[in-house]
């Protein structure tokens, strides 16, 4: 068996982030949370590529036109965030399941409740009951 089979295939990303002045620290704790975080990782990624593409090509047109698309995509995506945040403002940070408890958190101060109504065990003790002797059998 090859000896790199057990590592990533894209690498080590603590190299690359610490040759980008990045520490792996603060790209672990960096999250792109909900629809305008994911519009803006995939802006990002993009700028990345077509700006690595203009930056490495030797013809004029070449980088020309990858700074027209750089320009174009960024303001594409600067747009679409702020059109959805404008249209849909709670939900645009959020993610799936956060959406819900916003929306039970909001359905339960309408019905003049602080909070979640009081926990109780949902499931029962899972532990067997307490196994007796029958009657009548002497010990």
């Amino acid at each position: 068996m090859p000896e790199h089979a057990d590592k990533s295939p894209h690498g080590d990303w603590g190299a690359i982030f610490s040759r980008l002045g990045i520490s792996s620290d603060f790209a672990q704790k960096v999250r792109f949370r909900g629809p305008v975080g994911k519009i803006a990782l995939v802006g990002v990624i993009c700028l990345l590529g077509l700006g690595g593409i203009g930056i490495r090509s030797s013809n004029v047109t070449v980088e020309l036109g990858c700074a027209a698309l750089v320009t174009l995509v960024a303001l594409c995506i600067v747009g679409g965030i702020l059109w959805y945040s404008h249209i849909h403002p709670e939900q645009a940070t959020l993610e799936g399941m956060e959406v819900i408890v916003l929306h039970q958190q909001k359905a339960w101060a309408a019905k003049g409740r602080i909070g979640p109504p009081p926990s109780g065990p949902i499931i029962p003790d899972p532990s067997p009951p307490p196994v007796e002797p029958p009657e009548g059998l002497d010990r």
